[in-house]
């Protein structure tokens, strides 16, 4: 039997209260608390007033190591401590790199700019010739958009590119209304995530996609 099992038995032979113990012996409350759960050992002077308090030989709260559950509780809470950090440790390795993929792998806008793009077919991959859409991505951070290639309809904004996608801002019209296209960038694709049906780019709708021509581009 343990310490802290056998002063708890004693103490309830006694029928006194943690409190009452404390106050007889000359210790806190909180110190026979400590004893009780295993999460200290009396020093000598308390173990001897213990001892005389209780009526017991000399060495009855003691074990053959008072320490060990001390000792114990300690290696179990530095693993715990130990495991935590390694846990945090490869938590934030992996925000980093995730943080550094992304950003490095992230287009920029040279790889959009000068370009023109065109709607394609989602089924066919080919360019829809009869509703045509064309956009162009000036490097000047301007863009321009024409609902069909054989008309001199056009819109006109600015844009931006975040992570992965690509922002375009409308012009203000002449009530100060301004219109935001958002499109996700993937390879020489760009895929609309986001269209505003306000009738400014006809007919564009989310998930269509724009395709990069060499041929226009030049």
């Amino acid at each position: 039997m343990e310490l802290k099992e056998k002063l708890k038995q004693a103490r309830s032979e006694r029928k006194i209260s943690q409190q009452a113990l404390a106050d007889a012996i000359f210790v806190s409350r909180s110190a026979v608390a400590k004893w009780e759960s295993g999460l200290g050992v009396p020093c000598n002077e308390s173990m001897e007033a213990l001892e005389k308090y209780f009526g017991v030989e000399s060495g009855y709260f003691m074990t053959d190591k008072p320490d060990e559950v001390i000792v114990k509780k300690n290696i179990r809470m530095r693993k715990t401590a130990m495991i935590c950090t390694a846990l945090a440790s490869v938590l934030i390795a992996v925000l980093i790199t995730c943080v550094f993929v992304y950003n490095y792998y992230a287009p920029t806008p040279s790889d959009v700019s000068n370009k023109s793009y065109v709607y394609v077919d989602d089924d066919s991959g080919d360019n829809v010739l009869m509703n045509a859409r064309w956009l162009y991505i000036h490097e000047d951070g301007r863009w321009q958009y024409t609902p069909f290639i054989a008309t001199s309809v056009f819109y006109l904004g600015e844009w931006k590119i975040d992570g992965y996608y690509l922002i375009l801002q409308t012009d203000k019209n002449a009530f100060g209304r301004q219109t935001k296209y958002v499109l996700k960038i993937v390879g020489d694709k760009l895929i609309v995530d986001e269209a505003k049906s306000d009738g400014l780019m006809e007919r564009t709708e989310d998930g269509m996609i724009f395709v990069f021509d060499e041929e226009l581009s030049n």
